[in-house]
């Protein structure tokens, strides 16, 4: 008995008795809330390296690396497209002009949730529509930003 004891004990210890599935409530899980402030204050900043670190990683391969060729700035400047909020016109927003980003909306999901991000320049607002993506990567959560495709 003392035995058995002690080889569930060391499955326990060390992991083996663990299964895939995600873990929801890990203490590094910084939360989407969090994760979008983050990626606000990112954006804010104008901050290239932490925005593209932010991104969800099959997207920044498909879009960045493939279809804009690497070419950082033009992926970032075409990521804030959305319509205007006073009237109904498109536009972009170049990322280095963004003066403000902030969540005005927000959906609900298990792998994917849509943002409406409200983000603003010296002239206008728009309201841009973005997707987190929720993946589990060795059993952790992660999030990451999804745009525009094509």
């Amino acid at each position: 008995m003392r035995s058995l004891f002690i080889v569930f004990s060391t499955m326990v210890l060390f992991g083996f008795g663990q299964h895939s599935l995600p873990n929801k409530t890990q203490e590094n899980d910084p939360g989407i809330d969090s994760f979008l402030n983050l990626f606000c204050n990112a954006v804010k900043a104008h901050n290239y390296q932490r925005v593209m670190g932010l991104m969800d990683d099959g997207y920044r391969m498909e879009q960045h690396d493939k279809f804009h060729k690497g070419n950082t700035k033009r992926f970032l400047n075409e990521l804030f497209c959305g319509k205007l909020t006073t009237e109904d016109r498109f536009k972009c927003i170049k990322f280095d002009k963004v003066l403000d980003i902030e969540t005005a909306s927000k959906g609900e999901g298990e792998s994917e949730v849509a943002i409406m991000m409200r983000v603003s320049d010296k002239k206008s607002k728009i309201d841009v529509l973005l997707t987190v993506k929720i993946v589990f990567k060795k059993g952790v959560k992660q999030y990451g930003i999804v745009g525009a495709v094509g």
